[in-house]
């Protein structure tokens, strides 16, 4: 059962009630639990169960909402309060906040903030949606090499509760250079009179630039194993951190856009519920009527080929074996790529490796599926040796062509700078469909013609 259908009938009594009660309730319940309870309630009984909240536990319970939900919240609140939830938000939540927010209210908040506080906002905020900038915080340990340990551990306790985390902390020269990171594991173990400079790791640093990609941010945290990964300029200079929770919901975003597309569809600003009837009609419209254009070529092929067709018949019995056949491979090949792609397996310079490759994994997969196609047109009645030679060359031929297109297809549209899932699996298909129906019937008319002749 859900928290919220645990817990909504109780709160819901406390609001009328009592609302003091519902203080002893947050506190034994995890932000992300009192969260889902505040997202189940209306909006009116949202209002109260916020006011009657610590800010503390006001803010935990609005870092764990979505972005556009949290920012219609704060349309409705008094600017007093969304001053203080701002001030006490962490720097990378009260970014994403204030890209959501309507620019007249972001305006008379960051009116509001400290010099400080309005100018590392303003920092974040000019970092473009989708790069390292935008998805870091600044909110971070910061050390002198020349502390030692016990100084570095008091500085710990005495930040403790503004920073992100304090399992890394970053040494840092006065120039605002990362000079080295080191880990609260190390501090532990070392003798207090130690110094930083003795503990910090310099030699295997691992950084990312703020303009770098958020999926490679993801990929270097996990290649290795980092809870937080230093976000640097061109200079050295330390502009913030990353933390791994970050990344995973920045990944668990770009996954679903990456679906999305391989269905073949623009990914969805908001979820399936909340995404307007009309949107999401305009989101599908588009490359359905592509691949439906596109199809409409199938009947041109066929129809070039209509003297084949009328002189065997047969032939059209095999089309959706030698169709699907093709599509399912080319399909495959896609998939396998684009996630490659996106993983950093393949790079496009290594093209010519993929197409070797996948024009023999086609031609192995054809004979396999050829066998299957030929033995079943040989053993239909009424149908000749010569239709179950056609129908086996022909799936050699489509499904070859269709590993080699779902290959290579990815890797044209990253070289070209695009998404490589704009290369979806129904487009991949489509091609496949076209180019496979004049496969199909060039090569039956050509065995026809020669036998009878």
């Amino acid at each position: 059962m859900r928290v919220c259908e645990l817990f909504l009938p109780e709160v819901r009594d406390a609001l009328k009630s009592d609302p003091a009660a519902i203080c002893e309730l947050v506190e034994e319940l995890h932000p992300v639990d009192a969260a889902e309870i505040f997202l189940c309630l209306k909006e009116e009984e949202q209002l109260v169960f916020l006011k009657v909240l610590p800010l503390t536990a006001q803010v935990e319970i609005l870092e764990e909402i979505d972005d556009d939900l949290r920012a219609a919240l704060f349309e409705k609140i008094a600017p007093e309060m969304a001053v203080r939830l701002v001030v006490e938000m962490s720097a990378d939540e009260r970014a994403d906040l204030f890209h959501e927010l309507p620019a007249p209210l972001a305006a008379k908040i960051l009116a509001k903030l400290s010099k400080e506080d309005a100018k590392d906002l303003r920092s974040l905020l000019a970092w473009p949606e989708g790069t390292a900038g935008a998805l870091m915080t600044t909110d971070y340990v910061e050390l002198e090499a020349e502390m030692t340990v016990a100084e570095a551990i008091e500085r710990i306790r005495e930040v403790a509760e503004d920073v992100e985390t304090i399992y890394y902390a970053y040494a840092i020269s006065p120039e605002g250079s990362l000079r080295g990171v080191v880990s609260l594991r190390s501090l532990v173990l070392a003798k207090p009179d130690r110094s930083i400079a003795e503990l910090m790791d310099t030699e295997h640093l691992v950084t990312v630039h703020g303009s770098d990609d958020q999926a490679e941010v993801t990929q270097v945290i996990a290649r290795y194993d980092l809870l937080a990964v230093p976000v640097v300029d061109d200079a050295g200079r330390l502009l913030g951190i990353i933390t791994v929770d970050d990344t995973l919901d920045a990944a668990e975003e770009e996954a679903t856009e990456e679906v999305q597309r391989l269905s073949g569809m623009e990914p969805l600003e908001d979820s399936y519920l909340k995404t307007g009837f009309f949107q999401l009609i305009r989101s599908r419209a588009g490359w359905l009527v592509l691949l439906f254009v596109g199809e409409m070529l199938t009947g041109n092929a066929m129809r070039a080929f209509e003297e084949s067709l009328t002189e065997a018949i047969a032939l059209v019995f095999f089309i959706p074996l030698i169709i699907s056949a093709g599509g399912n491979t080319g399909s495959q090949s896609a998939g396998l790529l684009i996630r490659a792609l996106a993983l950093g397996e393949v790079v496009p310079r290594q093209a010519l490796s993929v197409a070797v490759r996948e024009v023999l994994s086609g031609i192995m997969l054809g004979v396999i599926l050829a066998l299957l196609g030929a033995a079943r047109a040989f053993l239909w009645e009424g149908i000749g040796n010569q239709i179950a030679l056609i129908v086996g060359l022909s799936i050699v031929c489509v499904v070859t062509f269709a590993a080699l297109m779902g290959g290579l297809m990815p890797i044209l549209v990253k070289k070209l700078g695009f998404d490589p899932a704009v290369a979806s699996t129904p487009l991949v298909a489509t091609l496949v469909d076209i180019v496979g129906l004049f496969l199909y019937f060039g090569i039956a008319q050509a065995i026809l013609e020669r036998s009878a002749g």
